[in-house]
């Protein structure tokens, strides 16, 4: 696990590397499969829900990086294959692993592939 700056929260912000995100995931897979089937059971809306049904992943997640309090749909976007490279310049993760252009600096920062 490394901290970056992730910029939907605005903040700093635990991401997993693939092993942190093996323990999560089937939880925040079988998460979404019980908010889905207690909505069908009980008729409360989606915030409702998840404050009941998904609190193990909240959990595990607070285990793993020492942050709490982090809703599990907010966990989705921390996984680092899903990001870029740091930036050679400023550190920040591009946002995506194609990025070229770092949203945080400005700078091109990936070298030129000629």
């Amino acid at each position: 696990m490394k901290t970056y700056f992730c910029w939907k929260c605005k903040r700093d912000m635990p991401f997993l590397d693939e092993y942190e995100w093996s323990m999560i995931e089937p939880h925040l897979k079988q998460g979404i499969l019980d908010v889905q089937q207690y909505r069908k059971n009980t008729g409360v809306n989606l915030i409702a829900a998840q404050a009941v049904v998904r609190p193990e992943v909240m959990a595990l997640f607070s285990k793993i990086s020492g942050m709490e309090n982090i809703q599990a749909d907010v966990i989705f976007h921390h996984r680092l294959k899903i990001w870029g490279a740091e930036c050679m310049f400023c550190g920040h993760l591009l946002r995506t692993p194609q990025a070229e252009f770092c949203a945080h600096c400005g700078q091109h920062a990936k070298p030129n592939n000629f």
